[in-house]
């Protein structure tokens, strides 16, 4: 034994931090340690630094930090800077009055989903040069020229394939005097009131257009595929002026033009009607206020739900042909005191940049959301997530169909409840998908977004909690079974806690779950439902069946979760149980997304004999004295909501109680004499890795291993101790901790 704890990475975990380094290059700025679990829990992709994205990066002259609140502006570091929404970009509202032909992101060319409905309804080509998605703007900002006698101006999209395929306008109402409505040049379709000036640019060149006559070409045009990043000089003294803008296809001469049509082509879009042309422009810059809200009033016609994609307000404008109230009023010559125009809110679309290796644009197979720049939903009051008062994290993962905005829009009250009530922030992340079941790619676009929330936002890592409606109850029992020592409680809503890999129910030994489900759920079937909790009380683990009365979408509907609230709490994630459960499969790693399974808490370093198939480990520590508690039985008087009266409740007010609750919690653990003991049974498993110190085992004295396995394998520890077995059977080992370990 050596008196140092040497470094010991299992080859698995070596090979996902070496692709990580080669995916992000330079270290970024790291998320807050403070903010994040400890470096040995969750996959390595939670704590890589932040990626070097192209999009988000400077170039001279410009120097302003990216705002990363989309639907926001301000003036930073002698800049002005507009954050839009992401995957925004579905042009004009053609079809008001009904979602027949309302397409559905991430589909460009498909009809569909109407629990994702967009408020535009223009269809892509399907040329891949446009990538579904080309003119959807992440960016714009302004810059005085150092000499005060002309204007930079920077555009970044969020997807780029060819520099010409897009087109860009921006529209100056030199002295806000609004008046008559002045036409976009280029055939964008479009009119704003009062336009004095009007900059057109396509990545390969540019022209300024005086409305009271005259047309100048526009010098220093440049695109920058790397960066998705358009870059253009305006000849005009900053002065004050309301700005207009957007973008389009461009189609070398002119905007592409958007026909009323059954479908589109490869080299033409497609209206939501066969009757009507759209406008040109398929994305407004400088639109702020976007509705969210479960149902259409007078003003927006999308059901169900507006704000799906934070798009109804910009596709109304548009199917007007007009760009609306989508512009800001900008005085560049006050540009060098930083302030916010339009400052973030408790509800944050927020701007992921992702260092993943995926497609750009969006497309019609997973991951459907590519490119760089992805969205994701943070609720954030204003009082919570200091340094005085770190915020809890509650994950609420959105449903097959839903979107980032999903709760936002159809169950707001549940973020008001999980969140704003428990002094916890909440996020949904957006999946890169409506579907993608919380694996590969959706898996890590969730560890991307914790680590991004933990850059901006003081975080208490202890007391994390995940939830989920519907595919996103799968996905939070999914998640909690990889990375059991993440979180403290789970809660699920007609998601039941079940996994395609059986037996991996141990591994939430430390994870309680409450399960809600609908006796008439004609999607997740009540048998689904009741064999999961089935597994799950086999298994000896602690859990809880609601069941309500209703179908899929009524808990959803009521949005009522006050029981819920009070069964998350102010749960803290358990460190050092003394017994580690976990089964794992080794098919389920992905190097090159930063995601491995490889134990949990004390045990890590699991790897498989046969790489094809599942592997465990069931570790014992009898250094405290503590064994398995009893099981009790879990009913509705026993869980103390009586008769409900904070419980689900129907529209008018009356309490919904569950038809009936079932289930097991723990009571009180046996205490027994501690021994120097660690039992550890594998299963599948050649190797192991074993914290002595966080298992419990003080002092120099050995430790006695029993290690009963079903083949040959090695138990290694941190202090540098292993204890071979070399075949099925039952070893014994002694092994010493180390005073330095940790």
């Amino acid at each position: 034994m050596s008196l140092h704890v040497p470094v010991i990475v299992p080859i698995r975990r070596a090979l996902v931090l070496s692709v990580l380094a080669s995916l992000t290059g330079p270290a970024g700025a790291a998320a807050a340690t403070s903010s994040l679990p400890p470096r040995d829990a969750g996959p390595p992709i939670l704590h890589r630094a932040a990626p070097k994205v192209p999009e988000l990066q400077n170039r001279k002259p410009f120097r302003a930090d990216p705002l990363l609140v989309s639907g926001t502006d301000a003036f930073r570091a002698g800049e002005y800077v507009f954050q839009d929404h992401l995957v925004d970009d579905r042009g004009a509202d053609t079809v008001p009055l009904g979602n027949a032909a309302k397409t559905d992101k991430p589909d460009p060319t498909s009809t569909g989903d109407i629990a994702a409905s967009t408020g535009g309804d223009v269809r892509y080509p399907t040329d891949p040069r446009y990538a579904g998605n080309n003119a959807d703007i992440a960016e714009v900002r302004l810059r005085p020229a150092e000499n005060g006698r002309s204007v930079l101006v920077r555009v970044t999209f969020r997807t780029a394939i060819v520099p010409d395929a897009t087109v860009f306008t921006l529209g100056i109402d030199t002295d806000r005097a609004g008046s008559a409505p002045v036409a976009w040049p280029r055939g964008a379709g479009v009119s704003s009131p009062g336009l004095d000036q009007i900059a057109t640019v396509w990545g390969t060149g540019g022209e300024l257009t005086a409305t009271t006559g005259g047309t100048t070409k526009l010098e220093g045009v440049t695109f920058d595929l790397p960066s998705n990043q358009l870059t253009f000089r305006l000849p005009l003294a900053p002065s004050a002026w309301r700005i207009v803008g957007g973008a389009g296809l461009w189609d070398g001469d002119s905007y592409l033009p958007v026909p009323a049509a059954g479908a589109p082509t490869a080299t033409a879009p497609a209206s939501g009607t066969p009757t009507r042309d759209a406008p040109g422009v398929l994305d407004l810059a400088f639109s702020f206020a976007e509705p969210i809200e479960k149902a259409p009033t007078g003003e927006f016609t999308t059901f169900p739900g507006t704000g799906n994609w934070l798009d109804e307000r910009q596709a109304k404008a548009l199917g007007t042909g007009t760009s609306g109230t989508a512009f800001a009023d900008v005085d560049l010559r006050s540009a060098t005191r930083a302030r916010w125009l339009h400052a973030p809110g408790r509800l944050q679309a927020r701007v992921l940049g992702s260092g993943l290796d995926v497609h750009e644009g969006v497309r019609t197979t997973f991951p459907e959301i590519g490119s760089r720049l992805v969205p994701y939903l943070l609720v954030k009051p204003d009082d919570i997530g200091t340094t005085d008062r770190p915020a809890a994290l509650t994950f609420a993962l959105h449903s097959f169909g839903g979107t980032y905005l999903q709760h936002a829009v159809f169950s707001p009250n549940l973020l008001t409840q999980l969140g704003d009530e428990r002094g916890s922030v909440v996020v949904t992340p957006s999946s890169r998908s409506l579907a993608g079941g919380y694996a590969t790619e959706a898996e890590a676009d969730a560890f991307e977004v914790w680590a991004d929330v933990a850059r901006h936002v003081r975080l208490d890592p202890t007391r994390t909690a995940i939830n989920g409606y519907s595919m996103g109850g799968f996905g939070a029992y999914r998640l909690a079974a990889a990375y059991p020592d993440l979180f403290a409680k789970a809660f699920t809503g007609v998601g039941p806690a079940g996994s395609s890999l059986p037996g991996s129910e141990q591994n939430v030994r430390w994870v309680p779950f409450l399960n809600w489900v609908a006796a008439a759920d004609e999607l997740v079937t009540y048998d689904r439902a009741r064999a999961a909790q089935s597994r799950m009380v086999a298994a000896g683990m602690r859990s809880q069946l609601w069941t309500f009365a209703g179908e899929h979408f009524t808990l959803a509907i009521l949005d009522e979760w006050g029981e819920a609230a009070r069964f998350l709490g102010d749960a803290r994630v358990t460190r050092d149980p003394w017994r580690v459960s976990y089964l794992f499969d080794p098919k389920d790693d992905r190097a090159d997304l930063g995601l491995a399974r490889n134990g949990a808490y004390w045990v890590e370093g699991l790897d498989a004999r046969d790489s094809t198939k599942p592997a465990s480990v069931d570790a014992r520590s009898l250094a405290s004295g503590e064994r398995n508690a009893p099981l009790r039985t879990v009913t509705g008087t026993s869980v103390g909501v009586g008769g409900f009266p904070h419980g689900v409740r129907t529209g008018a007010g009356v309490p919904l109680p569950p038809l009936a609750i079932e289930g097991q919690d723990w009571g009180q653990a046996p205490g027994v004499a501690p021994e120097r003991v660690l039992e550890v049974d594998l299963s599948g498993a050649s190797t192991v890795l074993v914290n002595l110190r966080r298992a419990g085992f003080t002092g120099r004295a050995p430790v006695t291993v029993r290690m009963k396995t079903d083949g040959p394998a090695v138990l290694r520890t941190t202090d540098g101790d292993r204890c071979p077995a070399t075949g099925a059977g039952t070893t014994v080992c002694r092994v010493r901790p180390d005073t330095n370990a940790g």
